[in-house]
């Protein structure tokens, strides 16, 4: 492959938070897209930056640029729905307490603005769980180098988490009743009968 020189840059010269507090002002319900991306998480990336080693992730919080924001909008006391776009998990213990809703929304496609508008309206019904544990620090786990699976994942890791494996929430709620199994014993590899009752009072 030939070598190659790429420039890049960003224009600083926008106070883009006053900006945002400016348009924020204005509305009745914050949408705040914030997160990570897909450039700086993954394997063998050539980027050193905070929170970040060649793809590592060497902290699982926001980037502080984001908190800050948000910590100055919740001073507005107008309802904020944080939308977090990542593909790993972030520790979002102070958005956890302080936000009216999260989506967590990973790396979606095309029709992102579609699927997201039809979330908030209460046009569609979120219903996704996640295929991740959300850890509340970085602190709780095993160090990167340390292949052992213990401290890890759903299956190993045994302290306090801030979102489970397969946590999800809906609009809805639902009600189980007249639990019914068809014998009180059962021998190990026996096959039972449960019927239940299931009604969605949403």
């Amino acid at each position: 492959i030939a070598p190659a020189v790429s420039l890049k840059w960003v224009d600083l010269s926008d106070d883009l938070q006053t900006e945002a507090m400016k348009i924020a002002n204005q509305a009745d319900v914050i949408l705040f897209c914030g997160g990570i991306s897909p450039r700086l998480e993954g394997e063998e990336l050539g980027i050193e930056t905070e929170g970040f080693s060649h793809g590592d992730r060497t902290h699982l919080k926001l980037p502080e640029v984001q908190e800050a924001l948000l910590k100055k909008l919740t001073e507005l006391g107008k309802p904020i729905v944080f939308i977090n776009f990542s593909g790993s998990a972030v520790a979002l213990n102070w958005e956890n307490e302080n936000m009216n809703a999260i989506i967590q929304a990973f790396y979606p496609g095309e029709a992102t603005g579609t699927a997201l508008k039809n979330i908030v309206y209460g046009k569609s019904n979120p219903s996704g769980k996640l295929p991740v544990t959300f850890y509340r620090s970085v602190n709780d786990l095993p160090p990167f180098n340390d292949y052992n699976m213990t401290g890890r994942t759903y299956r190993y890791f045994n302290e306090d988490v801030l979102y489970p494996f397969g946590h999800g929430l809906s609009y809805t709620s639902f009600e189980y009743s007249n639990l019914n199994i068809q014998k009180d014993t059962f021998s190990k590899n026996e096959s039972i009968q449960v019927s239940i009752d299931i009604t969605n009072n949403g």
